[in-house]
């Protein structure tokens, strides 16, 4: 899981370990939790921001149509066209202002620089976040008018959302959720490390040093993402009726 591009799947330990598929499910699962990044550095400087779907081809919907699949956001510190730093995934309830304005406060350092297309809900996240006394800059690159694609124009979080498209895909047969970015970003963002060796290690020593969980709690976790998803939508719902009522007042 720290050496291989493609990672190991419990499927993939219950063939070759020979070992029953829960217990290989519930201790790939303990492993992925190991990796969240969640309360490390925020990403800063100039960080590219996007989101995208991922989850299975959903024939008929394009664009930012979310179908049946999963919202993923995505932000990759920007260091020139060809280079980039750290990168965050995180799966977003909604693609709402109110998800991608928790994305950006919870992984993006304040003062960085925004780098995204003229994406409907960023405007809005953005005014969230200030009011919450967050401030960031923000460069929008309008594609219709700019001529380039938006692989051209933002490289980097394009090539993330495609590997881990491609990443959930072959190995996971689709499925999407919070520890499976954990150990993607937990392996992408130590791609460059000189001594292999010492991301086993790391690993090793985050196990020794998570919280135990134990397997009900783990199979309790789609139950628990669904009553964080409602709660989320409820937030939004009281989100957009305030935002309405300000803005009928300014008017």
């Amino acid at each position: 899981m720290t050496q291989t591009k493609i990672g190991f799947s419990a499927m993939s330990a219950h063939h070759i370990l020979g070992i029953a598929y829960p217990s290989a499910w519930t201790t790939s699962q303990k492993v992925r939790f190991a990796m969240d990044q969640a309360g490390r550095g925020r990403l800063t400087g100039e960080v590219e921001l996007d989101e995208t779907y991922v989850g299975g081809e959903e024939h008929g919907s394009g664009g930012r149509s979310r179908a049946k699949k999963e919202a993923v956001g995505v932000a990759c510190e920007r260091k020139s066209d060809r280079a980039m730093g750290r990168t965050r995934l995180a799966r977003l309830p909604s693609a709402s202002a109110l998800a991608i304005a928790d994305f950006i406060e919870h992984n993006i350092e304040p003062g960085s620089v925004l780098l995204s297309d003229n994406w409907a809900s960023c405007g809005p996240a953005l005014d969230e976040l200030s009011a919450r006394g967050l401030h960031y800059d923000h460069e929008v690159t309008t594609l219709r008018t700019s001529g380039r694609t938006a692989s051209e124009v933002h490289p980097h979080v394009h090539r993330v959302a495609a590997l881990l498209e491609r990443w959930l895909l072959g190995t996971h047969q689709g499925a999407v959720a919070g520890p499976h970015l954990d150990e993607l970003v937990f392996r992408f963002n130590r791609r460059r490390s000189a001594n292999r060796g010492l991301l086993f290690w790391r690993l090793a020593c985050a196990l020794v040093d998570a919280q135990a969980v134990s397997g009900k709690e783990l199979r309790a976790r789609a139950r628990d993402q669904q009553l964080a998803d409602d709660a989320h939508a409820e937030a939004v719902k009281a989100w957009t009726t305030k935002r309405h009522r300000q803005q009928a007042a300014l008017n």
